[in-house]
C-alpha cells in the first residue's frame, strides 16, 4: 500500500498538470500571437448605354472615355465588357493585444488608371504596410506607414456600398490626402462607449502608395459623434496641405496652400439610412481661367444618399445623388464642367447566412452642364452594370 501512495500522488499530479494546462489553453483571456487574413473582390459586367466624347476636364467618373490605359474607345457608346474592379488581399499579424502589424495587396482597374504590368496582365501593388501601437494613449490607436486615412472611413462606412461605387470626395479627388497615404496617425475615442472620437494625421502629400516627391507634408483631421443610441451620426473632417509648383525634383517649390473642410451627417438603422456629404476644397493659386487668372480654385461637391430593406438580409436597395463643380469660382469651362452624378441599383445577397456576398444591379448616369453663356449640350455617361463583391 506504501508503494501504491507515491505513484497515486504522481498520477494526481501529472492530471493537476493537464487540467492547468487544459485550462489555460481554453482561457480566453490568454493571449497568443496569431495571423489572420482578409480580402475582397469587386468585379462587374458593364455595358454603356450612352457616352460624352470629351473628356469633362475636371476629375474624372469612373467611365469617363478617353482616360483609361486601354485606348480611346474602351468606354465609348455600345462598349461592353467584364471588368475585374479592385482585388484585395491582407494579412493581419497580432504581436500582442497592443501591436499588430498589416500588410494589403490590391489590383485596382485598369479603366481607373489602375495596375497594369508591361504585358498588359493585372499587377498588385502595396495598399497598406503598417504597425499599430495600442498602449500609447488612453482609448486610441497609433498607426504608423502606409494606412488608410479616417477622411473616406466614415462616409464609405455610412454610405455603404463601395463595392459599388467610391465616395464623392474619393470619386472626385477632392483631398490632400488620397484614401490611404504614408504617414502617423492617431485615432481614439472620447468616452468607453465609442460615441464620441477623432483622429489626427501627418503624410505625405497625396501620393497615396507612391514614392512621395515633394518636401511639404498634409495634416488631417475629424472628429465625430453618435448620437441616440447611435441612431444619428455626425462626422467632420478637414486636411490642409501645400501644393507643388511646376518645378521638378524633390524639392519642389510651393504656391499656395490647399485645403479641404467636409461635414457627414445621417441617420441610421437596420431598415434604413439616409445621409448626406458635404465638401469643400480649396486650391491655392493654380487657376489659369479666364475670370480668374492666377486665383484659388474651389471645388465643391454634395452627395445624398439612401439604402435600406426590401427582404431582411436577402434585398436592399439603394440610391446616391451627386453634385460636382470643379471651380465654383469660374464662369466658364476651363475648369471643367458642373457634373451631376447618379446611382441606384439592388443588393441581393444569394445565401442569407452569407452576409458578404452580394449581386448587384445597379445604374450610374453622369451628366454635366456647361458653364459657360454658350449653353452647349452634353451626352449623358450612363452605364448599366451588374456588380459582384465579396468580403472574406
Amino acid at each position: 500500500m506504501k508503494k501504491l501512495i507515491p505513484v497515486f500522488a504522481l498520477v494526481l499530479i501529472l492530471s493537476a498538470g493537464f487540467t492547468a494546462s487544459a485550462s489555460a489553453q481554453s482561457d480566453s483571456t490568454v493571449f497568443k500571437p496569431h495571423w489572420s487574413f482578409n480580402g475582397q473582390i469587386f468585379a462587374d459586367y458593364y455595358y454603356m448605354l450612352s457616352a460624352d466624347t470629351a473628356p469633362s476636364g475636371g476629375k474624372k467618373f469612373y467611365y469617363e472615355p478617353n482616360s483609361n490605359t486601354g485606348g480611346t474607345t474602351a468606354n465609348t457608346k455600345n462598349y461592353q465588357a467584364f471588368d475585374m474592379r479592385r482585388v484585395q488581399f491582407g494579412a493581419n499579424y497580432y504581436y500582442s493585444k497592443d501591436i499588430t502589424a498589416k500588410v494589403l495587396m490590391e489590383h485596382e482597374s485598369a479603366y481607373v488608371g489602375g495596375d497594369v504590368l508591361g504585358d498588359s496582365k493585372s499587377g498588385f501593388y502595396v495598399k497598406e504596410a503598417s504597425l499599430t501601437f495600442g498602449n500609447w494613449i488612453p482609448m486610441a490607436n497609433v498607426i504608423f506607414g502606409q494606412q488608410a486615412m479616417n477622411l473616406f472611413s466614415m462616409d464609405e462606412g455610412l454610405m455603404g456600398y463601395r463595392g459599388v461605387e467610391k465616395s464623392i470626395l474619393d470619386m472626385r479627388g477632392m483631398t490632400e490626402t488620397g484614401s490611404n497615404d504614408l504617414g502617423i496617425q492617431a485615432q481614439g475615442n472620447f468616452d468607453a462607449g465609442k460615441d464620441f472620437g477623432y483622429s489626427v494625421a501627418l503624410v505625405n502629400h497625396n501620393n497615396s502608395s507612391k514614392i512621395e516627391n515633394f518636401r511639404d507634408k498634409v495634416i488631417a483631421g475629424e472628429l465625430y459623434a453618435k448620437l441616440l443610441d447611435k441612431h444619428i451620426v455626425i462626422d467632420v473632417s478637414g486636411d490642409d496641405g501645400g501644393q507643388p509648383t511646376a518645378t521638378s525634383g524633390l524639392d519642389s517649390g510651393y504656391s499656395a496652400s490647399n485645403s479641404l473642410w467636409k461635414i457627414a451627417a445621417a441617420y441610421t438603422s437596420k431598415p434604413i439610412t439616409i445621409g448626406v456629404v458635404y465638401a469643400n476644397h480649396t486650391k491655392g493659386g493654380q487657376t489659369a481661367v479666364k475670370s480668374d487668372p492666377g486665383g484659388d480654385a474651389v471645388e465643391s461637391g454634395l452627395s445624398v444618399f439612401a439604402h435600406g430593406q426590401i427582404i431582411p438580409k436577402s434585398l436592399n436597395a439603394f440610391a446616391r445623388y451627386d453634385m460636382f463643380d470643379p471651380n465654383t469660382k469660374a464662369n466658364d469651362n476651363s475648369s471643367g464642367r458642373k457634373e451631376s452624378f447618379i446611382m441606384a441599383g439592388l443588393d441581393w445577397i444569394p445565401d442569407a447566412d452569407v452576409q458578404n456576398v452580394h449581386v448587384d444591379p445597379n445604374i450610374e448616369i453622369n451628366s454635366f452642364t456647361d458653364k459657360s453663356s454658350a449653353g452647349v449640350s452634353y451626352e449623358p455617361i450612363t452605364v448599366l452594370r451588374l456588380t459582384f463583391w465579396a468580403k472574406f
